[in-house]
């Protein structure tokens, strides 16, 4: 039985909101409303993950200047570094000696996904590797990415926020395919060839910090 064009485009219309396309249709001035607000509304749905259900990790990312979001106000730091406070945390910021325990979601400033140290997460392969990342203030201070590293150190535990990092406070492409030169370091082959791709780019992570490990209880 001969197939009608009308058909044919009913058969392949679910593939049209994947990938690039839902990018594409976010350029609406209305549906971006609803995607930017996603990080503080919408609630995680069965994705099992302790951690994934602690914090909203749905953003999409910025489609646009960040000033121009909806949300909480951008601050820019002294080295360029865009950075939105989603919740304040508690107690004291971390010092030279205590250790940092974050997890992040990192994307390009166009919202494409890169990575996760949040297990659970839809968009990402069951076989990535996850689990927080550790900083520690003093040693690691060389390794840690200088437009990471400047908020870490602002943030107490507790603390949700997201950031644009200059390609300048980020990786070169080198640093960005090893797997030990600079943290937050990428832990497989993909994921590190995407970010060397992109590493003239600006990068959005989604920050938490679960807690600061203080140098006296170690």
């Amino acid at each position: 039985m001969a197939t009608t064009s009308a058909q044919r485009s009913v058969a392949v219309r679910p593939r049209a909101r994947s990938g690039r396309a839902f990018v594409r249709a976010r350029s609406s001035m209305g549906r971006r409303r609803v995607v930017v607000l996603a990080p503080f509304t919408l609630p995680f749905a069965g994705w099992g993950s302790a951690r994934a259900e602690s914090f909203d990790w749905t953003s999409p990312g910025l489609a646009s200047r960040p000033e121009d979001d909806v949300g909480p106000e951008f601050i820019k730091t002294a080295n360029g570094t865009k950075v939105q406070i989603l919740q304040q945390g508690r107690g004291e910021k971390p010092s030279v000696g205590d250790t940092i325990v974050y997890d992040f979601v990192l994307r390009r400033s166009n919202g494409y996904f890169v990575y996760s140290t949040v297990e659970g997460l839809g968009f990402q392969p069951r076989d990535v590797p996850t689990g927080p990342r550790e900083y520690a203030v003093g040693s690691d201070d060389e390794r840690v990415i200088s437009g990471l590293r400047e908020v870490l150190m602002e943030c107490k535990a507790g603390s949700q926020v997201r950031l644009l990092v200059q390609p300048e406070n980020g990786y070169t492409p080198l640093q960005a395919m090893a797997s030990d030169e600079r943290e937050p370091s990428m832990p497989t082959y993909a994921t590190r060839r995407q970010l060397a791709n992109h590493a003239s780019e600006p990068l959005l992570f989604e920050v938490q910090v679960s807690k600061i490990r203080r140098k006296q209880q170690k």
